[in-house]
C-alpha cells in the first residue's frame, strides 16, 4: 500500500485529493509534502539535469503559498 495522502491546497477548482495542482500532506510524516503539479517539458528536464529518483513539476505560486499558509496555522 502506497502512503496515506491528505489535500492541504488545490487550486480553486479543485474538488479532491486527485486534482492538479495540488500540495499534500502524508499521514503519520509532519516532515515532508507531496506536490502534484504540471510535468515539465523534455529540453526543461534535460536543462536541470534531474537525477535519477528525484522529479521537478511547475505548480502556480498561489497554490503554493496557500499550502505553506494551511501548514504554518496547522502546525
Amino acid at each position: 500500500m502506497g502512503q496515506r495522502l491528505y489535500k492541504i491546497a488545490g487550486s480553486d477548482d479543485s474538488d479532491g485529493i486527485n486534482s492538479c495542482p495540488t500540495v499534500l500532506g502524508i499521514i503519520d510524516d509532519g516532515d515532508n509534502l507531496v506536490l502534484q503539479g504540471y510535468k515539465l517539458d523534455g529540453n526543461t528536464r534535460r536543462s536541470l539535469n534531474i537525477p535519477d529518483g528525484e522529479d521537478a513539476i511547475v505548480m502556480p505560486k498561489y497554490v503554493f503559498l496557500r499550502g505553506a499558509r494551511k501548514v504554518t496555522e496547522d502546525g
